[in-house]
């Protein structure tokens, strides 16, 4: 609950990207194996817009 609080309470912009890029590399991460359809379906959004940007 603390990590939360710390993460609400952060008033610099940058840092709060900071968060979430790493709690975006952390769903996707967790969605390499997963079989729960949320996290395929986000992980194959990602994979699309990666092979669009080549």
């Amino acid at each position: 609950m603390e990590f939360i609080q710390q993460i609400v309470s952060e008033s610099s912009l940058d840092t709060l990207c900071a968060w979430m890029d790493m709690y975006d590399e952390a769903r996707y991460v967790a969605a390499m194996n997963s079989d729960e359809e949320e996290l395929k379906a986000e992980r194959a959004e990602v994979v699309k817009k990666w092979k669009l940007s080549d």
